[in-house]
């Protein structure tokens, strides 16, 4: 008696997890979302999509079998991330490609960098008046790269000379920051670079103008004899809000109009000069003798 039948083999049945990290401190992360596809003619097409599995609280999930649950066919997977945790980006890059053995176990990993924002503290050296200093409206743009990069973030400081940017800065990417405008007084065109990190936050970057703040003096002179100094006379100085120092300016006899500020009080010396405090650039300021 002679017998033949068919013996069928089943494929021993591979698995694989994904695992999401912070790409800084490798904590895990949930809340990630990953998309897994199967190349079943293993032609490049990934043309068997298992659906998507999102991170636990341990960082880790896994696509829906196709060859019983959690199971998977030995072969070419792809990986997709399709969401990122909260308050991160997604890898880069944010696919990966795995080819599973027959009763192959298989962990991928993804680490994605957190969004972060940078400090910047404004301050200033040199010639400058501190009752007349303000710190705020200086404008920093944040490029990603090297200097003249894409521009990615941009602040102005505030009355203190706090400047914090966007929540949009990748940790462990390289950027370069220039200030574009500085406060009225100092001088612009501060520059660094610096590569973000997760607590960059809590390390505000330095930017130092100097100041250009100008000097303003008069002189008393006996008037027959100009060349006579004379001490004890107070004058006033008032600038003029909204006027160059390239504007034509008269002063009427002791009158201060509407848009003059009194801004110092000097009084001369015995070689006839009075000097008064440090005064913002770019004004048109007037002196008017009151004794």
């Amino acid at each position: 008696v002679s017998f033949t039948g068919t013996a069928e083999d089943h494929v021993v049945p591979s698995s694989l997890s994904i695992e999401k990290t912070d790409a800084e401190t490798s904590a895990a992360l949930s809340g990630a979302v990953f998309d897994v596809s199967y190349d079943s003619a293993n032609d490049g097409t990934f043309d068997q999509d298992l659906g998507s599995c999102t991170t636990t609280s341990a960082g880790s999930c896994a696509p829906e079998g196709n060859d019983g649950t959690g199971l998977l066919l030995p072969g070419r997977y792809q990986v997709t991330e399709t969401a990122p945790p909260p308050g991160y980006a997604l890898a880069s890059p944010a696919t990966q490609v795995v080819d599973l053995l027959a009763g192959e176990t298989w962990k991928v990993t993804f680490g994605d960098p957190l969004l972060v924002a940078v400090v910047f503290h404004k301050t200033a050296t040199g010639n400058i008046n501190p009752t007349e200093l303000t710190l705020a409206g200086a404008v920093i743009q944040v490029d990603q790269g090297g200097p003249g990069g894409p521009a990615v973030a941009q602040c102005a400081s505030d009355a203190s000379g706090t400047c914090v940017t966007e929540t949009n800065l990748l940790s462990g990417t390289h950027y370069c920051w220039v200030e574009r405008a500085a406060p009225r007084g100092l001088a612009g065109g501060a520059n660094g670079c610096f590569t973000a990190a997760n607590d960059l936050a809590d390390q505000p970057i330095t930017v130092t103008d100097a100041g250009e703040f100008v000097a303003i003096d008069v002189k008393k002179v006996d008037a027959a004899n100009t060349a006579v100094g004379l001490s004890g006379s107070t004058f006033d100085l008032y600038r003029l809000a909204g006027a160059s120092s390239a504007s034509a300016i008269v002063l009427p006899g002791g009158q201060v109009a509407p848009d003059e500020t009194l801004v110092a009080t000097t009084t001369t010396g015995s070689d006839g000069v009075g000097t008064f405090p440090l005064q913002l650039p770019g004004y048109a300021y007037c002196a008017a003798e009151v004794q």
